[in-house]
């Protein structure tokens, strides 16, 4: 089993208008409708000073960056990122932006600390990991007409998966070879460990997907379990790493066979949903 080994800590882009663009492009991957009016209102200033950032006319004050960052709910280095990157475009005191300008390329330069938006975009759209084992089950996934079932049956458009293939190889997951694109890691793993915003789309593009083949795969193509149970809320923790021991464990077992022929998409949801009142 192969998957996306884009672990990083921290998302931060070159451009400051790539931030607001990024958490754009996730409010439309839940809601396709979302409007750049609708994200200037969510944020509490006008459309018209939102296009204007966005197209590189004005900066932000420091009263509206701590506001936004409060709202998107940043944490304190992708704020101060954030800051500094509009410091650098916009301040007209050179010693303000030289000095923003140094602490912009030291988080950069810091390689393991930046997320660029390749990795991000690997991790967190769902076709991606899909493509990765689809590379595996094919020994190599050619471009030109060997696509076309591949985009078929994925239900997407033959742009998206090519865009796809370039973008894991630049990201080095995979590397071209005369039998088509082959994955390059062994075993890698995408979990709560990887950059939060990256794990919530990936997870709610999952769960989308699998609301879409409930309605559309019969019973024998799915296995669809929703199971209700009572627990004492301190076994919890516990009881989930148990879990996902076990569901890693077996999935394992049966990804390293020979003869592979298929891509499964496993996805478990554990959650709380009524605790006792302690005083009832």
């Amino acid at each position: 089993m192969r998957v996306s080994n884009a672990a990083m800590a921290e998302l931060l882009f070159k451009n400051p208008q790539d931030y607001l663009q990024f958490e754009f492009d996730l409010r439309c991957a839940r809601r396709p409708a979302y409007s750049m009016r609708a994200m200037a209102r969510d944020l509490g200033i006008s459309p018209s000073s939102l296009n204007d950032f966005m197209k590189g006319r004005v900066g932000m004050s420091k009263s509206r960056i701590l506001s936004i960052a409060n709202k998107l709910q940043w944490p304190a280095v992708r704020t101060e990122h954030f800051t500094d990157l509009i410091v650098v475009k916009f301040e007209p005191n050179p010693v303000l932006r030289q000095i923003s300008m140094l602490r912009v390329k030291g988080r950069l330069k810091e390689g393991s600390s930046g997320l660029s938006v390749d990795a991000f975009k690997a991790v967190s759209d769902w076709y991606h990991l899909v493509l990765l084992e689809i590379c595996v089950v094919n020994k190599g996934l050619k471009e030109g007409a060997h696509l076309s079932p591949v985009a078929k049956q994925l239900d997407l458009p033959m742009p998206t998966i090519k865009a796809g293939l370039r973008r894991l190889e630049r990201l080095g997951l995979i590397q071209a070879t005369p039998e088509g694109f082959k994955p390059i890691d062994e075993l890698s793993y995408l979990g709560d460990d990887q950059p939060s915003d990256a794990v919530i789309n990936f997870h709610s593009q999952i769960v989308d997907l699998a609301r879409k083949i409930l309605f559309e795969r019969f019973s024998n193509e799915r296995n669809s379990q929703s199971i209700v149970y009572s627990v004492n809320k301190k076994d919890i923790e516990t009881m989930n790493m148990e879990l996902k021991s076990a569901v890693f464990s077996i999935i394992n077992r049966y990804a390293q066979e020979k003869d592979l022929d298929s891509v499964q998409v496993f996805s478990m949801h554990s959650f709380s949903i009524y605790q006792k009142d302690s005083e009832i």
